[in-house]
């Protein structure tokens, strides 16, 4: 009786699961790219707290996404996959059918930021090209994040955003 109970419960939270899962799947539309606004010393725990604590969480395929981009990029240039590229991201508000690329830094003049090293900008140019090709994007799926929510100065003045976009080709 207890072994039939135990199946019983394993299969609902299977058939609870796939459905959860497959509620936050998404086909990606296009790139956002963002910067965090924190400090460079700040990494994917400050961030997943943080993102946690706003509601950003999401249950896929067994396992709890609290960040709500799907890449991070450290100051040295190391990319952090933090989210299935799938699974629907929580990372700008009207367009979180789009892969979301962090930055690791505050790119704002206006706020005390710095621009990104050169080799966030190298990791950043490489791995948008990589998801172009995936996906077959065209640049102009390419969006800062202020061009999608207006109400921000995401990802800051001081990221070369023209000469990212020519990188692009």
């Amino acid at each position: 009786m207890k072994i039939r109970i135990a199946i019983a419960v394993f299969l609902v939270l299977i058939v609870l699961d796939v459905g959860v899962s497959l509620a936050h799947t998404m086909k990606p539309v296009g790139i956002v790219v963002h910067h965090t606004a924190l400090a460079d010393s700040d990494g994917p725990a400050a961030i997943a707290q943080l993102h946690k604590d706003r509601g950003f969480g999401a249950f896929y395929w067994w396992r709890e996404y609290y960040i709500g981009y799907h890449y991070l990029i450290m100051p040295d240039g190391t990319i952090v996959e933090t989210r299935p590229e799938h699974l629907q991201g929580a990372h700008a508000t009207t367009a979180n059918d789009t892969i979301g690329i962090c930055l690791m830094g505050n790119f704002d003049e206006g706020s005390g930021g710095h621009p990104p090293t050169p080799a966030q900008m190298k990791s950043l140019t490489l791995l948008t090209k990589k998801l172009m090709q995936k996906y077959q994007w065209q640049v102009s799926r390419v969006h800062r994040h202020l061009d999608i929510n207006s109400g921000t100065l995401c990802p800051g003045n001081l990221l070369p955003w023209d000469d990212f976009i020519h990188s692009l080709g």
